[in-house]
């Protein structure tokens, strides 16, 4: 990946989101709160962006900008989810894609254009990351904090095939289907791509991801060490 960006680059690249509005970068304080308050992976909250240019391919680069570009002017997106093997930056883009979208909803013109749109946006619950195995964990000992990440206006859940068991699969069905009925942007990562969902979930919640879902594929070597 890329040297750490210097903070006109990142403006730069902002900037490429959103050619309507000015979107602001994260100070440490707030990349801080994004760890402690909405559960964002710590190894993954520098990234932007630009890090992943020689990562991926030039089409899931345009994939999540398009994506993006949709949170700037108001356009419902589709679910996305991530598909790929270990070790192709899953969870780094989609904590990338859900910083970003952070950056774009504490834009006051944008959040209250979604809030006109969405009574579900509040400005205390914009985005959250679950890790699959926090959906159970949070369900069974934190209920308002799974309630408000349930409810966040942009969830991403990694590694959404583990673990596999009956509980897990009912309450990410509860999950999914109260993010359908509300229109609420939802990014998922998998190490299986959507046609062998049903090796792992029931065919309602393979409906339901599938029918709500863009998937994008990311191939190549993994990138973690050892």
């Amino acid at each position: 990946m890329h040297t750490k960006l210097s903070l006109s680059e990142i403006r730069a690249d902002l900037n490429i989101i959103s050619s309507t509005c000015t979107i602001n970068p994260l100070s440490n304080d707030d990349q801080s709160k994004l760890i402690k308050d909405n559960s964002f992976p710590v190894k993954f909250v520098d990234l932007w962006l630009p890090d992943f240019v020689d990562v991926v391919k030039e089409n899931v680069i345009l994939k999540m900008q398009a994506w993006l570009n949709n949170l700037v002017v108001g356009v419902d997106n589709d679910w996305i989810m991530l598909c790929g093997p270990i070790g192709v930056c899953k969870t780094a883009l989609a904590t990338m894609m859900l910083k970003y979208s952070y950056c774009i909803m504490r834009n006051k013109k944008i959040r209250a254009m979604w809030q006109q749109q969405n009574p579900l946006v509040q400005d205390w619950n914009l985005v959250r990351f679950w890790s699959s195995y926090d959906v159970v964990k949070e369900h069974i000992n934190n209920k308002d904090r799974f309630e408000g990440g349930k409810r966040a206006f942009i969830l991403a859940i990694d590694d959404i095939t583990k673990p596999s068991n009956d509980f897990y699969t009912e309450v990410l069905d509860q999950v999914l289907r109260y993010r359908e009925l509300n229109c609420l942007p939802t990014i998922l990562t998998s190490q299986v791509k959507s046609v062998g969902l049903g090796d792992t979930f029931p065919l309602p919640l393979c409906d339901l991801i599938n029918g709500n879902s863009d998937e994008v594929r990311i191939t190549g070597d993994s990138k973690r060490g050892g």
